[in-house]
């Protein structure tokens, strides 16, 4: 028989038949109950490999588990291996969007339908033409962790977090509780910037970033993994009663676009 055409998901595909295997002794062939089901062996890989995961884990860390990291290619093909044999587990092994990624959107489309195989994934994106922004609807939990993607030109845009909930639309990196790396060199403290600060650069096109909000230790802080620049920046926290949200800054005429999702469980330690 030929290998596994992973990439056909139909209802013949899913058809399980009994096989047959070298039973010994005279060459002989009996039914020895296996059954044979043609699927795509790097999707199952990654299925298996999960469940491995969970079960290793402590039972607390198990939510924490990310999902697994599936190619774009298969990313399809997974999740229908995984609806048909995980029904109402889907979250475990492809990922739900997150309550603390929900987000307030002024003057911004706000689409979670970008995740590819209905993964964890949110899309902002400008619908100012000028400086705009999207803030989270509630407040990120303790040691919360986040990965920013840059979807557009290189230039000025925020990642970071902010107290107020309703910021000024057009100036919300200037609010006294905004804290985060913006483009040309700006970090921001308290709404006021403080360029270059640590060694921070700018946002170019196609940057990811990992995030963490570390309200656990002697002072609150907010961490952040840049994989091009391959370095951490921390930015110090004041204590906050009322929580921290998201915040993404946006510019209609630079940074337009970027992507919010959970990071991997390799991405996570970055920042731990």
């Amino acid at each position: 028989a030929g290998p596994p055409r992973g990439s056909q998901f139909d209802d013949e595909m899913w058809a399980q038949a009994t096989t047959t295997s070298p039973a010994g002794g005279g060459g002989d062939d009996s039914d020895d109950g296996c059954v044979s089901i043609d699927f795509s062996a790097y999707c199952f890989g990654k299925v298996v490999d999960h469940l491995r995961l969970l079960a290793i884990a402590r039972e607390g860390d198990r939510s924490a588990l990310a999902p697994p990291q599936v190619r774009a290619d298969q990313r399809d093909n997974f999740a229908r291996l995984v609806r048909y044999y995980f029904p109402g587990q889907e979250d475990t092994f492809i990922g739900a969007v997150p309550s603390h990624f929900a987000l307030s959107g002024f003057n911004v489309k706000i689409d979670t339908s970008k995740a590819p195989g209905g993964g964890a994934e949110v899309a902002v994106c400008s619908a100012a033409t000028a400086h705009c922004c999207a803030v989270g609807a509630v407040v990120l939990p303790h040691k919360a962790v986040w990965k920013v993607k840059v979807k557009s030109d290189s230039g000025w845009g925020l990642v970071g977090v902010i107290g107020n909930a309703n910021p000024d639309t057009h100036w919300s990196y200037k609010d006294s509780t905004s804290y985060g790396w913006a483009g040309s060199n700006q970090v921001w403290l308290a709404g006021t910037n403080i360029k270059n600060r640590g060694g921070w650069g700018t946002w170019e096109a196609n940057d990811e970033a990992i995030l963490r909000l570390d309200l656990g230790g002697t002072k609150p802080r907010l961490i952040m993994w840049h994989k091009r620049i391959s370095r951490i920046f921390t930015i110090g926290l004041p204590e906050r009663q009322d929580g921290w949200r998201l915040h993404i800054g946006l510019h209609h005429d630079n940074i337009n676009h970027m992507h919010l999702m959970l990071p991997s469980a390799d991405e996570t330690a970055l920042v731990q």
